[in-house]
């Protein structure tokens, strides 16, 4: 049952995401032409289902409160790094919060670096972004925090997290949330932890996670713990391993 009710999470979330009513640019250089200088006036402008083209700049963006449906992607991250494959290699950074607020149900966010993601609707995907922390502070349903680098940490601070994926990420630190947040599917993550517990979530699936650090994950009530593999000693079951040599996993953990 909970297989079936993921999958159709994972469906329900990319259909009718692909086509947006317009395309905006935001360019917060006035020369570059682009149709807003902000995030901010791009969202006050923009209709429920626009998709929003945030363009590499020297100069980072400032942050916004999306109140509507809209499809926000930037040109990606350590893109320096691959320059053989980009023609232009500036980033574009939010160097503030950008806030998913009440009415931005179905948004979605994709290759921008975001100071910090503080979400508030249901069914909000947050993929490819290189985010120092991603905060809840509002009931969320549906959501899917996916590929991204996160330097810090995934925390629920106030409302409820539900029937969400945290998957396939980089974690600096940790994943939170409270006994009321149910059921999250936690998988294929590099969780490294930072001075607390990597993770600590109730009735969920932590399935196939590496975990570098010898800090101990939270066995909290309700949890299916199965197919990790942790720095840490145990005694290895459910298809986990324990006491792995982190240098027979990565050529360089840093």
């Amino acid at each position: 049952m909970k297989k079936h009710l993921f999958l159709s999470l994972g469906f329900t979330l990319f259909c009718g995401m692909i086509y947006g009513q317009h395309l905006i640019r935001v360019n917060n250089d006035p020369a570059a032409d682009g149709d807003y200088l902000t995030l901010q006036a791009a969202n006050d402008n923009a209709l429920p289902g626009d998709t929003i083209y945030i363009e590499g700049s020297p100069a980072n963006y400032a942050g916004a409160n999306i109140d509507k449906k809209l499809i926000i992607i930037g040109p990606g991250y350590f893109i320096a790094d691959n320059d053989s494959t980009q023609r232009n290699v500036l980033d574009a950074e939010i160097s503030s919060t950008l806030s998913f607020n009440t009415g931005s149900k179905g948004s979605k966010v994709s290759g921008l670096i975001i100071s910090q993601i503080n979400i508030q609707d249901d069914e909000i995907v947050v993929s490819r972004c290189n985010v120092t922390s991603i905060y809840f502070f509002a009931n969320s349903k549906n959501t899917l925090i996916t590929q991204n680098f996160i330097r810090m940490s995934i925390v629920v601070s106030s409302g409820n997290l539900t029937n969400s994926i945290i998957s396939n990420n980089i974690i600096g630190y940790s994943i939170g949330a409270g006994s009321s947040s149910y059921p999250l599917q936690i998988t294929n993550n590099v969780i490294k932890g930072g001075s607390s517990s990597p993770v600590s979530v109730y009735y969920s699936t932590i399935s196939n996670n590496i975990f570098p650090s010898t800090l101990k994950l939270m066995e909290n009530i309700g949890n299916s713990i199965i197919n990790n593999i942790f720095a840490y000693a145990g005694t290895n079951a459910n298809g986990n391993q324990y006491s792995i040599t982190m240098t027979t996993v990565f050529v360089d953990l840093n």
